[in-house]
């Protein structure tokens, strides 16, 4: 399901499979509806999920602090904004 789907519909206690743009900015990490490049750096667009959980740690683009994996699929539990990643 899309990052928009999951936001409105994800079943509670259920893990599902989110689709998005994966951002890692200053620690915190937000699968994204899509990837705002502006005068700020790239952002994360509206609809977002935060995500808790181990993140794999190759394919990244960018620099530290602000890298991003395009087209990720992570599976989870949406919760109040949260998707917590499954092992």
């Amino acid at each position: 399901m899309s990052v928009e789907q999951a936001s409105r519909e994800a079943p509670a206690d259920t893990v599902v499979a989110v689709k998005g743009t994966l951002i890692h900015a200053y620690g915190n990490a937000m699968l994204c509806s899509s990837l705002l490049d502006d005068e700020e750096g790239e952002r994360c667009g509206s609809p977002s999920l935060w995500v808790e959980g181990p993140l794999d740690v190759n394919g990244w683009q960018g620099f530290s602090p602000v890298q991003w994996k395009q087209s990720v699929t992570l599976r989870g539990v949406v919760d109040e904004g949260v998707l917590t990643l499954s092992r």
